[in-house]
C-alpha cells in the first residue's frame, strides 16, 4: 500500500431482482484520522439512475472529495470555500450501474492530522429533489471552479480573460443559489456555501459591499446553524472581516478578525498556520485605525509564523513595510517592501498582484524619504500591472493611481497628477461611495492640488 494512503472500503452489494431496489443500509463512519497526503476510499455498488446522497464532514482538515464511475472516471468533484470544517456535500445521479468510488483526500498534501465523518444515505431511485439537489451541487462547483481559474488569472495580470470567468461564476453561482433555496430552504448549509461563492467573486472583481452582503448572510445562516463559536464559522468570519476592511469599516473587521484568532488559538494554538490569515487582516484593521504599535506587533507575528514553516510571504513582508513606513521608519520600510518585490518577482507568472503591491509600497517608501523622483516609475509600474489586472475600474487600481498621484505632485508635474487624482476618484465615487475614506482622502488630495 502507498505510503499516506488508506483504504476503508464499504460495500452496498446489489441483492434480490434487477428491478427490485436493492434496499442498502445508509452508511455512516465517524471520526476517520487523515492527514496530509492521506488519501481513502469508500465504496457504494448504484444501478443506472439511483441517487448518491450524503457529506463528508471535515474536522480540523480541508478535504477533497470525488467521486469515481466504474470505469474510473471522475463523475464529482467537491471543495467547498469552507476551510477546516464543514461539510462537503455529494450529490449525484449514477448514469452506469456498478461500482461507484467516494474518495476523501486532504487538500494540502503537508497539512497536518484532522479527522472527518462520512454519512451516505441509502441508494434510491432518484427522485426530483435528488435531481435539484445533483444539479445545484454541478452548478456551484462550476461556479467555484471558475472562481478559482478568474484568480490565476488575475493574478497572471490578463483582466480579459479573468472578467470572463469571474461573469461565468457569478451566472452559474447565482443559478445554483436560487435551485439551493428553493430545494433546501434559505437557511440550508449549501445555500451558506454558495454565498460563499458569489462573495469571493463580489470581493476579487471590486463590488465589496455585495460581497459584504453576501458573506455576512452566509455568516448568519451557519451562525444559526452552527452555534457561536463553532470552527466551521472561522472562515467565513475571517472573509466578512477582509469585507468588512475593504467597505471601510475598520472597527467592525477588527473585532471580527480578533474574535477568529481567539479562537483559532484556542483551537490550534498560537504558532499555527492557520492564524495567518486572520492576523493579516487584522494588521490591515489596525493600520487603518492608526494603532501602529499593534500593527506592528502582530505583522511581525505572522512573518516569525511564516520564517518557521518556510513560506516567505510578499504579502506579508508588504504589511510590514507598510505598518513601519506609517511609523516614520522609512529605510526599514524600503528595505521591507525590497524584500517582498523579490519574493513576487520570483513567482510572477502567478502573483503579478503582489507585485504590483509590493512596488506600491516600495514607491510609497521612497517618496516618504523624499526621493519623488526614484518612486515614480515604481508607482507608474504598479498602476501598469494593476490596469492589467483587475482592469480600468477597479478599487485597488485607484488606490495605485492615487499613490502615483502624491509621487508625480511632489516633482512639480501638476497636470499628470491631476489627471491621475481625477481618474481615482470618479472610480472610487462609482465602486465604494462617497463616504468611503479611500474617496475622502483622494478628494482632499485632489482639492490641495487644485488651490
Amino acid at each position: 500500500m502507498k505510503r499516506g494512503t488508506e483504504a476503508v472500503a464499504v460495500a452496498l452489494l446489489l441483492s434480490g431482482p434487477v428491478a427490485a431496489h436493492p434496499g442498502s443500509p445508509p452508511v455512516e463512519l465517524n471520526d476517520i484520522p487523515l492527514a496530509g497526503g492521506g488519501r481513502q476510499t469508500h465504496e457504494v455498488v448504484l444501478r443506472s439512475g439511483d441517487a448518491l446522497r450524503g457529506t463528508v464532514d471535515q474536522q480540523g482538515i480541508d478535504v477533497v472529495v470525488k467521486v469515481r464511475r466504474p470505469d474510473g472516471g471522475v463523475a464529482l468533484e467537491v471543495d467547498s470555500p469552507n476551510g477546516t470544517e464543514g461539510p462537503e456535500p455529494v450529490a449525484l445521479i449514477a448514469t452506469t450501474a456498478g461500482t461507484y468510488v467516494v474518495e476523501v483526500s486532504a487538500l494540502d498534501a503537508n497539512a497536518p492530522a484532522g479527522r472527518y465523518h462520512l454519512r451516505l444515505e441509502a441508494p434510491r431511485a432518484a427522485t426530483r429533489a435528488d435531481r435539484e439537489a445533483a444539479e445545484a451541487l454541478a452548478l456551484h462547483i462550476r461556479a467555484f471552479t471558475a472562481r478559482n481559474e478568474a484568480l490565476a488569472l488575475m493574478g497572471q495580470a490578463r483582466y480579459e480573460p479573468s472578467a470572463a470567468r469571474y461573469a461565468e461564476a457569478e451566472n452559474w453561482a447565482r443559478r445554483a443559489l436560487e435551485l439551493r433555496e428553493r430545494t433546501l430552504g434559505a437557511e440550508h448549509y449549501d445555500v451558506a456555501a454558495t454565498l460563499q461563492v458569489l462573495g469571493l467573486v463580489a470581493d476579487e472583481i471590486g463590488d465589496y459591499a455585495e460581497g459584504e452582503r453576501h458573506f455576512a448572510r452566509a455568516y448568519r445562516i451557519l451562525e444559526r446553524l452552527l452555534g457561536p463559536g463553532h470552527p466551521g464559522l472561522l472562515t467565513t468570519q475571517s472573509d466578512l472581516g477582509y469585507l468588512r476592511l475593504a467597505t471601510g469599516d475598520y472597527a467592525g473587521a477588527e473585532a471580527l478578525f480578533t474574535g477568529a484568532l481567539s479562537r483559532h488559538e484556542e483551537l490550534y494554538g498560537r504558532e499555527s498556520e492557520r492564524l495567518l490569515a486572520g492576523l493579516g487582516g487584522l494588521t490591515e484593521a489596525l493600520l487603518k485605525q492608526g494603532q501602529l504599535e499593534r500593527a506592528e506587533t502582530v505583522a511581525r507575528r505572522v512573518l516569525a509564523i511564516r520564517e518557521a514553516v518556510r513560506q516567505p510571504s510578499p504579502v506579508s513582508l508588504t504589511s510590514l513595510g507598510l505598518v513601519v513606513l506609517a511609523r516614520g521608519r522609512t529605510a526599514e520600510a524600503e528595505a521591507a517592501c525590497g524584500q517582498a518585490r523579490a519574493a513576487a518577482e520570483a513567482r510572477r507568472d502567478s502573483g503579478s498582484t503582489q507585485l504590483a503591491s509590493s512596488l506600491l509600497c516600495l514607491g510609497r517608501a521612497r517618496h516618504a524619504a523624499g526621493d519623488a523622483a526614484g518612486a515614480a516609475p515604481l508607482l507608474a509600474e504598479g498602476v501598469q500591472i494593476r490596469e492589467a489586472a483587475y482592469g480600468p475600474d477597479h478599487p485597488s487600481l485607484a488606490e495605485a493611481l492615487a499613490a502615483h498621484g502624491q509621487a508625480l505632485a511632489a516633482q512639480g508635474a501638476a497636470k499628470p497628477a491631476l489627471a491621475r487624482f481625477q481618474r481615482a476618484l470618479a472610480i472610487q465615487q462609482r465602486r465604494l461611495g462617497s463616504s468611503h475614506p479611500a474617496t475622502r482622502e483622494t478628494a482632499e488630495a485632489l482639492r490641495a492640488l487644485d488651490k
